[in-house]
This record gives structure tokens, sequence and C-alpha cells, in this order.
């Protein structure tokens, strides 16, 4: 026990990756929602855990690393899932007839196969690792892949060096069965977003080209309808929606742009009349302080043209998307 504790106190070079990504995902499980979703994951599995009644979140994610490992990656990944809250939104350019179907173990062997070619041809490494989860109207894909090699000063006895290595990256699109749309977030450059809508298109859905409308959302809801654009009553779980900020782009040769913060802008238009909006095509990004019912704090919501929404927390995205509906802020053609 006291050679193991001086090995993870004083790491170095020589322990096994194997073990470090084990412990890196012990680490990450080991809180009360962790175990919650392993314990849950063991009871669907029938995997049997021989823990006493009073284990800590961390002796369960260790018995669950021994017993099952691939369990407790596939419940990490499931947890890196639920983290992400800023995504871009590609529509598709003809809603699917067939629907998404869980592919078969064949279809994303085919599917990550391609993937992994594109990220070695692209000097991200060779191999990634791609998890699917069935959440009923929503599809999760989580990529796990390397990233480019990244060069690092160390010192080591006293000598100034260097180490490189691959950091590697988790990468998350969302299908949206209602809406026949992807939500994305990549980590990494816009090759990344185009290849995800480009094989996704192509393995499941026919096309590569399913997914290649862009402009989703539109802020002309705001010079048009002012504060009536805010209005949530109709939605069940929303309580208030106020604008806070905007970001107007207004040109020119040096491309000036102008933000303007307030706890509520329209309150700070109504009492200076004479300040003009500016033009919703010239609104570049929003951000509305969104107060749910059953929140204590009202939580930021941000738009950027022409596809780019991020969230505080992801669960609240539902209800946003309903109001963003209902007031016109979203588009009904992506072109």
């Amino acid at each position: 026990m006291a050679k193991l504790s001086s090995i993870l106190i004083h790491p170095d070079e020589h322990i096994p990756d194997r073990m470090v990504e084990a412990l890196y995902c012990v680490n990450e499980m080991s809180t009360p929602d962790g175990m919650d979703m392993l314990l849950a994951a063991c009871k669907r599995e029938g995997v049997c855990l021989d823990i006493q009644e009073h284990a800590s979140p961390t002796e369960v994610a260790l018995q669950v690393w021994m017993e099952r490992p691939g369990l407790l990656e596939e419940s990490h990944a499931a947890i890196l899932v639920t983290k992400t809250r800023s995504f871009d939104i590609f529509r598709s350019v003809q809603r699917s007839e067939q629907g998404f179907q869980i592919p078969g173990q064949d279809e994303l062997v085919e599917f990550e196969s391609e993937l992994c070619c594109w990220f070695e041809q692209n000097r991200r490494g060779r191999g990634c690792k791609v998890f699917i989860f069935d959440h009923g109207a929503k599809m999760s894909f989580l990529i796990r892949h390397g990233k480019p090699v990244h060069r690092q000063g160390i010192q080591e006895e006293g000598e100034s060096s260097s180490i490189c290595f691959r950091p590697e990256t988790h990468d998350v699109v969302v299908y949206d069965r209602s809406r026949d749309e992807l939500a994305i977030r990549s980590s990494g450059s816009t090759g990344e977003q185009v290849l995800y809508r480009y094989m996704i298109g192509k393995h499941f859905f026919g096309s590569s080209t399913h997914f290649i409308g862009k402009r989703l959302f539109t802020l002309k809801p705001l010079e048009r309808d002012r504060r009536a654009s805010l209005v949530c009553s109709d939605i069940e779980g929303l309580e208030w929606i106020r604008l806070t900020q905007y970001e107007w782009k207004q040109g020119g040769k040096n491309k000036a742009a102008e933000i303007r913060k307030a706890e509520d802008l329209f309150a700070m238009f109504e009492e200076s009349p004479d300040m003009p909006f500016p033009p919703s095509s010239e609104l570049m990004k929003v951000v509305f302080s969104v107060k749910l019912r059953e929140a204590k704090k009202p939580r930021n919501v941000t738009i950027r043209r022409p596809n780019k929404i991020s969230y505080q927390r992801d669960e609240d995205s539902h209800l946003i998307e309903q109001w963003l509906q209902k007031r016109g802020f979203m588009r009904k053609s992506a072109f």
C-alpha cells in the first residue's frame, strides 16, 4: 500500500496509460450524481457490487471499474454529455422520412472507422470512440478523440526541457428527432463540425448533405415586437425573460461594434425614448436573463447569429426552445 501511495503521489511517465485513464474516470464519477448513475447502470446491466452500506462514491466507482470497466467508461461519457451547454445548430435540408434509428454494432464500427481516418489525416492521431445515448426525443453522440500534438515546457532535474503529448477531447452531437436538426459542440476546428454533419448524414440519413442548413436564429422579433417578444406566460415553467445585453455590429472600415448591457434593456429604452434600438440585421449577439419558476435565480441564455446558442444548464433547453419558437426567434427555414 505504501508503494502504491508513493506512485500516486509522485507520478511519472512510467505509470501505465490504462491506469491513468481508470483513475481519471473514477475521480470524475466520485460524486453523489456519479454514484447514482453508476448504481442505476449496474442494476440495469445486472452487475452485482460487493460494497458496504456506507460506501463512498469513490468506493462505488472503484468497484464498478473492477467489475465492469466498460460500464464505468460509458457512464462517464453520459455525464460529459449532460455538462455540454453551448451548441451550433444545423437543420436538415429535407425532413427525413425514415427517422433516426439507433445504429447496430457494425454500423457504429464503420462510422467510427471513417472518423478515425479523418482524425489521422488531419494530425489528431488515429483512434476515437463513439458513445450513443437515447433520450427519447433526442439522441446524443459523444465522440472521444485526440487533438493536435501540444508541446509543453517542463523542468527536469533543474534543466529546461519539454514534452510533447496529444490532449484528449470529447465532442458532443445531439440529434433532435422532433426538429430533424443537429446541435454540435466541437472543441476543435470548424472542420470537425463539417465532419460530424457529413458523416452522420451519410451513415444514418442516407445523404452526406442532409444537415447543411445553418441560418437558424433571427433577432427580428426584438426590433419588431420589442418587449412583447419576451412574453413567456404561455410557457409553463417560465416566470419572466429580460433582454440584458446585445452586441451591435456597426461595420465600416474599422469593423466597429458596440456592446450594451443593462438589467433590463427595454426598460432603459422606455426611459429614453429618443435612444434608437439597433436594426436586427446588425445584431450579432444577445443575452437573455431567464427566470424559471423552480429556480432561485435567473439564468443567462446567449444567442449568437446565425446558429449558436448557450445555456447555463442543459436541462433548461426544452423550455427555452419552446419560447424561441413561439416568439419567432427560430426560422421555419434554415436558408
